[in-house]
């Protein structure tokens, strides 16, 4: 998802982001430099959100926003997130999900809900594209205990419902479908979107 924090994000001269200083409600419960962020072209019509402290939006419950919202929520968040859709259907092909993508995703405890749906392939082969032979070949079948997670491929699908799932298990993240999020302004006292 693409973040918008216009209070908070300072640029570094090499592009970097410092995100120390962010801060997502204030202690009177008004938004002051809440995040907002979007995996989508559209974007919720005026209403103002002034609920408790800690408080991210976001705006797109595809797979980067679902992993969003739990990785805010797991870091003391209340979320919100903004679906366009009235209800949703993932498309799309197969995903390769690397022991980095994979450890997350279980310390988000979305790995257990992906598991059964997913396939661990015992190698892959890097070939020639003018020869075919093989250039590289990797044990992928001994991931999890050379990395710590494993390898996996699964359909976008299968990922997207697991996700979707543990989303709804946790109660300080509320997800509404049929909203679009059609713009925000930051204010002194907080951000309307």
């Amino acid at each position: 998802p693409l973040l918008l924090d216009a209070l908070q994000i300072q640029w570094h001269p090499l592009g970097e982001r410092d995100f120390s200083h962010r801060r997502c409600l204030s202690r009177s419960g008004s938004l002051n430099g809440a995040t907002l962020l979007t995996d989508t072209d559209n974007t919720l019509k005026a209403a103002d959100i002034t609920t408790g402290q800690n408080h991210v939006l976001i705006a797109g419950a595809g797979i980067a926003g679902l992993t969003a919202a739990l990785c805010f929520e797991a870091s003391g968040c209340t979320v919100s997130v903004f679906e366009r859709a009235n209800e949703i259907f993932e498309i799309g092909a197969g995903v390769q999900l690397s022991p980095n993508a994979t450890r997350i995703l279980e310390r988000l405890h979305v790995l257990p809900r992906l598991a059964a749906k997913a396939v661990t392939p015992g190698q892959l082969v890097l070939a020639s594209a003018k020869t075919s032979k093989p250039l590289l070949t990797l044990d992928l079948a001994s991931a999890k205990r050379r990395w710590g997670a494993p390898y996996l491929v699964a359909h976008r699908a299968d990922l997207h419902e697991a996700l979707m799932a543990q989303v709804k298990s946790r109660p300080s993240i509320t997800l509404t479908m049929g909203t679009s999020v059609l713009d925000f302004q930051a204010k002194q006292d907080g951000v309307q979107v």
